[in-house]
Parts: structure tokens; C-alpha cells; sequence
């Protein structure tokens, strides 16, 4: 979610952490970043985790296509803008393979018109989300399953290997159900297309 002086006008998700690992991996990534800022490289080796960035770098990729490969039962995703094509493939791979899929898009982005296409002949419910005039669909979220991954990056090949990004993953019982509800009640208030 975006600091800015609108930012509570869009639609978004925010998830806080205060699990050891994780706090000392963001700590990390921002020492890592104040360290760039000042004129001094410093980058973070890749670790595999629940903490992903781009630097570019593959972190978050590798994050969301493991999530997406490795779903079976649900996905359900709400994204800014979806343009990769690895993650179209994947969501319809999904689909393929039994998963009930659902993807929310931000119908003011009009690079989201061919994903949204792509999905719809693959079989994957996608829907535009209803957004009141003047706010936007800000989030980059999935459900698989039970692990959501949310954070900075937008789905496309920008946001997953050349911006510098950062999302997260959680099974946490409390922010899955939190979402799932969430999802739901935007799913029922979102135009079918």
C-alpha cells in the first residue's frame, strides 16, 4: 500500500509481521536499500523465504510461481495490473489441474484487457472489480490455497525480476480467512465483464 495523501481511497491490502524471521529479513532489506541510497552497494544474497524482493532479481517470481504451481484446491488473486505471461499460463495451469480459480482485476488499467482475455479462453473466472470513481484496485494479492502472497509488486515482468519490489507470503489462519471473506464480498459486488 502506498503512503500517499489518497492512498485509503484505493483498494489494498496491508499485512503486518512480528514473526522474528521475517522482521529480520525487512530490516535487513532496508539497510540493504539505506546502504544503495548513500551511494554504497550492498546487495542481499537471495535467500529463500517467506520475505521476497526484486533488485532486480528473481525472489518474488520465484515466490508466486511456487505458489501458483504447487495450488490445488483455490486461487484467488486481486491485481493492479497483470500483464506476465508466466503468471497467466500459470493461473490457467491451475485451472487445469482442478483448482476452483478467481481473478479480480483493476478494469481502469487497460494493459489488464489481453490478460484478462487470456484468462477468460483459459476456463479462469476473472472478473472486473467494481471500483467507486476515482479509486483504483492498488492490491497484488493471491490465495493458494492456504498461503497468500501480497506485497509491492504488480504481476508483470517489471514488477517480478526489474523494479525493486517486496512481498511476503503467510499461512497465517487469521490473514487468510481475512482475505478469503475480503475476496468473496468483492467477488459477489464485481461485474462478470
Amino acid at each position: 500500500m502506498n503512503w500517499g495523501a489518497h492512498s485509503d481511497r484505493n483498494h489494498d491490502y496491508v499485512l503486518e509481521t512480528r514473526v522474528a524471521i521475517e522482521v529480520g529479513r525487512l530490516a535487513a532489506i532496508f539497510e540493504q536499500d539505506w546502504a544503495l541510497a548513500g551511494g554504497r552497494p550492498a546487495p542481499l544474497a537471495p535467500i529463500p523465504g517467506q520475505v521476497a524482493q526484486t533488485m532486480p532479481g528473481e525472489e518474488i517470481r520465484i515466490m508466486l510461481e511456487r505458489a501458483l504451481a504447487e495450488a490445488r484446491v483455490r486461487v484467488l488473486a486481486e491485481v493492479y495490473t497483470l500483464t506476465d505471461p508466466a503468471t497467466i499460463a500459470g493461473l490457467a495451469a491451475a485451472k487445469r489441474r482442478g483448482a476452483h480459480v478467481k481473478v479480480l482485476l483493476d478494469p481502469n488499467q487497460p494493459y489488464n484487457r489481453h490478460a484478462y482475455a487470456l484468462l477468460k479462453s483459459g476456463g479462469v473466472e476473472v472478473r472486473w472489480y467494481s471500483v467507486p470513481k476515482g479509486t483504483l484496485l492498488h492490491a497484488k494479492i493471491g490465495l493458494f490455497d492456504g498461503t497468500l502472497v501480497l506485497g509491492s509488486a504488480n504481476w508483470t515482468l517489471s514488477g517480478l525480476g526489474v523494479n525493486h519490489e517486496l512481498d511476503i507470503e503467510t499461512g497465517d489462519p487469521e490473514a487468510v480467512a481475512a482475505f478469503a471473506t475480503r475476496f468473496a464480498a468483492d467477488w459477489l459486488r464485481s461485474a462478470g465483464g
